[in-house]
């Protein structure tokens, strides 16, 4: 009986030849567009040069294209071998031919199977005589044509039995393809929705933690872009073919269960209806949620979106399943899901595993996280582009990890407080590694004027300095190539110090400016004079900011001749300032605004000049003081501004 049931049978092969051997046709011109034929038109192009760099492999050509094949054309291939279960006349026809649905299903996959691994072959031959008689060495060899037979036939495999296991519960060819390419990224997306949703009930929860572990490589889609320059792993092989195997044995499972009078139905299972029809509703409610989370920032928004659009989705489910827009009827279902979706939020919110306040103690940590954002906890070093590296912002000596236990443990006291807070607020994530392997990780926005007192002894703090200023580390300095100056403005002229005794001097004065950094210049709200980069031999190079608190820097500068490094009051005629009284955002002021202003008061004076461009420069969006400084050599001016906490003496006496 086995035999009979695996035996080839030449009549169906002959009717899936007629009617969907197109799609092998169809699949092997693409991939010879995509490949042979482009490798062609570059090869006899003026372009050559350029790929022969950017080409690698055989994935490098004309990658986003091949993706598109590999998730696209296995995809029509399982919708219309078996178009028939979708069709109530032909799902009648094929089952009372003498065949059991064993053979039949047997034999569709076999003839699949040679639609896609045909044309791969093929297009390898001919890649493999290009290589040959082209010379392409470079990019092409036998090995790297295997491996990319390989690669793509497992890929489009999956692909192909994934989307025949969503056929075996639909019963519509359409809704087949929709619901296949909403599976291939709900793993990634359905991840993404609950931890930004859960984020809203419980204080400290980080959503970007568990989102910023390559999430988007779960998903074979989005993985797939990145197959030329990082081939897959023995690891995800054995994830792909156990996922194959996964979905060919639900698949024939589901085929010998199903009725043939499910043709035309949404799903063919009345026990997998609910599934579907709460699970849209519970998606859309994340969604709902989400949006008004990300837009409002208030808790009743919040709400709002998960009812409004949780209804949608579950009555557009209902009429997916019944085929009618008249399922409103049916409102006790969704009545059952609110009541559910409201417990589950009830315990989220009252915190029933004490998550909000659960922290470890200082006896079982190993090394604190301390930093702004969460990108560089999981990774041994974090390479923000090929020259610039970025140092951890991990704390172990006991002084710093105590100080920084004590901060998190009053922004938990404050909860409410912080969560009221929006003004003057900062991003803050506490990371603690445990003695035991162990993670805790906690996120929170604070009002950040409250906590002040709390950060001053951890900034100022050596083991603070070095983590943030890596030039603090590094004791020979005779490798320096070059030091450069820019500036933040266009008056400016951008400094180059080359020579070497210079260079040291600079150096040094640097390092003494930021060891002896205090925490109100750490926290300094003006805007810098510029960016300070240093290049060594080798091409290293190293970033460090030039603050208008760095005085000695400043006098250094002007006492060797680079007093051009930044304006100075030589540079200006005059400046104009006055009060923003209708709280305007700073970017809706004009120079002529300043100049036709009623309470402009104009300063001509060097010194007060010199003052105002030390205290001017802020980032608040509202400014309490706007100032245009003139020059007769620039068209325009430059506007900047003052923050309260900066507005010279004379500038506030003046609108007293």
């Amino acid at each position: 009986m086995p035999s009979k049931t695996l035996s080839f049978n030449r009549a169906i092969f002959t009717q899936n030849v007629r009617s969907v051997g197109w799609v092998g046709l169809v699949h092997l011109l693409v991939l010879c567009f995509a490949l042979p034929l482009q490798i062609l038109m570059v090869y006899t192009s003026e372009r050559r040069p350029y790929y022969e760099t950017y080409w690698k492999n055989v994935f490098s050509v004309s990658h986003e294209f091949q993706v598109l094949i590999m998730f696209t054309i296995p995809v029509l291939l399982a919708i219309f071998i078996f178009r028939y279960l979708h069709v109530k006349l032909s799902a009648d026809y094929i089952h009372s031919l003498p065949f059991r649905r064993e053979t039949l299903f047997f034999n569709h996959l076999l003839f699949s199977i040679l639609v896609l691994l045909l044309p791969i072959v093929i297009t390898a031959i001919i890649l493999l005589f290009l290589q040959s008689a082209l010379e392409l060495d470079f990019f092409l060899s036998a090995y790297g044509i295997a491996c990319w037979i390989g690669t793509t036939f497992l890929i489009e495999l999956l692909v192909f039995f994934a989307s025949v296991f969503i056929g075996m519960v639909t019963g519509m060819s359409v809704l087949q393809g929709v619901l296949f390419y909403i599976m291939l990224v709900f793993p990634a997306g359905i991840t993404v929705l609950v931890a930004m949703n859960i984020q809203y009930f419980l204080y400290g929860f980080s959503a970007e933690y568990y989102l910023n572990h390559n999430i988007e490589r779960i998903v074979p889609l989005f993985r797939s872009f990145e197959l030329a320059h990082r081939p897959l792993t023995w690891t995800e092989i054995a994830a792909y073919l156990v996922l194959i195997v996964v979905f060919f044995a639900l698949s024939l499972w589901i085929y010998k269960k199903r009725d043939i009078e499910t043709a035309g139905q949404a799903i063919s299972f009345r026990s997998l209806r609910p599934i579907f029809k709460y699970g849209v509703a519970f998606c859309f409610m994340l969604v709902g949620g989400l949006h008004f989370g990300e837009t409002q920032s208030d808790f009743a928004w919040i709400v709002f979106g998960y009812v409004t659009a949780s209804a949608l989705g579950y009555f557009i489910a209902e009429m997916i399943l019944e085929k009618t827009w008249r399922v409103f009827r049916k409102w006790k279902g969704y009545l059952y899901f609110v009541i559910s979706m409201l417990v589950i939020g009830i315990l989220l919110k009252i915190d029933i595993i004490g998550y909000e306040k659960r922290l470890p103690s200082l006896a079982e940590i190993e090394r604190v996280y301390f930093s702004e954002d969460i990108y560089y906890f999981d990774e041994d070093i974090h390479i923000d582009d090929s020259e610039y590296v970025s140092p951890k912002p991990f704390f172990a000596t006991k002084e710093n990890m105590k100080n920084i236990y004590l901060l998190h443990q009053q922004i938990i006291k404050d909860k409410e407080l912080v969560k009221q807070t929006t003004l003057n607020s900062r991003s803050v994530v506490f990371g603690y590694e445990l003695k035991d392997g162990s993670k805790i990780v906690r996120s929170y926005v604070i009002p950040f004027e409250k906590y002040k007192s709390f950060y001053k002894p951890i900034v100022e703090s050596k083991e603070y300095k070095q983590i943030h200023y890596p030039l603090l580390k590094k004791q020979d300095v005779s490798g320096l190539d070059k030091i450069t100056i820019q500036p933040n403005n266009e008056w400016a002229e951008t400094t180059f110090i080359t020579d070497k005794k210079q260079m040291a001097e600079f150096v040094a004065v640097l390092k003494s400016e930021l060891e002896h950094e205090t925490a109100e210049q750490i926290f300094d709200g003006r805007n810098p004079w510029g960016h300070i980069e240093l290049v060594w031999d080798g091409n290293e190079r190293m970033a460090v900011t030039w603050n208008k608190s760095y005085t000695r820097l400043d006098e250094w500068l002007k006492l060797k001749g680079f007093e051009k490094a930044r304006t100075t009051a030589d540079d200006i005629d005059y400046a104009i300032v006055i009060p923003n009284k209708e709280g305007k955002p700073f970017h809706e002021f004009i120079d002529e605004e300043l100049k036709n202003h009623k309470d402009a008061i104009k300063i001509t004076d060097k010194q007060q000049l010199e003052e105002c461009l030390w205290q001017a420069g802020t980032n608040d969006e509202i400014p309490t003081y706007v100032i245009g400084f003139y020059d007769a050599d620039n068209p325009t001016a430059q506007i900047e501004t003052f923050d309260e906490h900066y507005v010279p003496e004379f500038i506030r006496k003046h609108f007293e």
